[in-house]
């Protein structure tokens, strides 16, 4: 039975093959519960215990086929999900791992059961699906923003409203594998932006946290600033970063965000230098103007250094 019908007509309907199994299923169960009491009375009554290799031979029959057929029905129900479901939705990485496990799993079966049509069929159409996959990888796109949408939509010759879902098959309706490439071309435009965008982002967050310490000069009662290093390592990289951004084609959605960015690094540094370069000066002249016979010496000098001092 198991080898006849609809579980091996390679055009039958999957769940369909799947419910006609699960009954097969239930007469195999109920074999084996009858073959286990049998062998038990034959053990008992000392008797020849039977051979129920073709009860056996059943079970491995039924593994395989359910095996195939629920390979088969997943495939088809995963995949129809994703040409359905919102694009908004599609996370490509689990798609991108369903299609390589499936792929892997039917080259498997059909190493095992070359002649069965189903796994052939299986395989068939996980090879015809990989065909949309280029489209998913751009409709999957987290860079794609509402105006890359317009773009696009425009490029189908379709109005793009947003906050209305679509799906890969309605895209497919459209035409858009007749677009591929300037498709492509949006989304690599949306994707570059992306990159730029969380490149800021990062820099700003790479601020949090950092501070300009203060540390006591000897026993003077001022603070001076110390272990700027690590703000001299931010600037010196970020600055350089900022620029580039700047001068990329890319940055336009967010151009003034990024110029206020470069400009308050800059500004950061133009401050930096002018402080350590004053207290450089101060903790120079410190010293000095600390011996009353220097300012005896120097009065005017001296004079100018303490109130520049007691003003600062």
């Amino acid at each position: 039975e198991l080898n006849s019908g609809v579980f091996v007509d390679r055009d039958s309907d999957a769940t369909l093959a799947l419910e006609e199994l699960a009954k097969v299923k239930r007469r195999i169960d109920g074999y084996q519960e009858k073959g286990d009491m049998f062998r038990k009375y034959q053990t008992l009554f000392q008797m020849p215990v039977g051979d129920f290799s073709n009860l056996d031979h059943a079970c491995k029959e039924f593994a395989g086929k359910h095996e195939t057929w629920a390979a088969l029905h997943a495939w088809e129900t995963s995949s129809s999900s994703w040409m359905s479901a919102a694009a908004s939705g599609l996370d490509l990485a689990v798609i991108n791992d369903t299609v390589d496990e499936a792929g892997t799993g039917a080259y498997k079966m059909l190493k095992q059961r070359r002649d069965d049509q189903v796994v052939s069929r299986l395989r068939e159409e996980i090879d015809a699906f990989k065909e949309y996959l280029p489209l998913l990888q751009e409709v999957a796109n987290p860079a794609l923003l509402p105006r890359h949408w317009e773009k696009m939509f425009s490029t189908l010759g379709q109005t793009y409203r947003e906050g209305e879902p679509f799906s890969c098959a309605s895209l497919l309706g459209m035409g858009i594998m007749d677009k591929m490439e300037q498709v492509e071309t949006i989304g690599a435009t949306a994707s570059k932006e992306y990159s730029l965008r969380k490149t800021l982002e990062r820099m700003v967050g790479e601020w949090e946290g950092v501070e300009f310490k203060c540390i006591a000069y000897k026993d003077s009662g001022t603070f001076i600033l110390g272990g700027t290093d690590e703000v001299q390592a931010i600037l010196d990289d970020q600055i350089v970063k900022a620029q580039g951004m700047c001068a990329s084609p890319f940055v336009k959605p967010f151009e003034e965000e990024a110029k206020n960015w470069s400009a308050t690094l800059n500004t950061l540094q133009d401050m930096l230098d002018n402080w350590l370069k004053c207290q450089s000066t101060w903790l120079y002249l410190e010293p000095i103007f600390s011996s009353e016979d220097i300012v005896k010496q120097m009065p005017e000098e001296g004079e100018k250094f303490r109130q520049v001092d007691a003003e600062w």
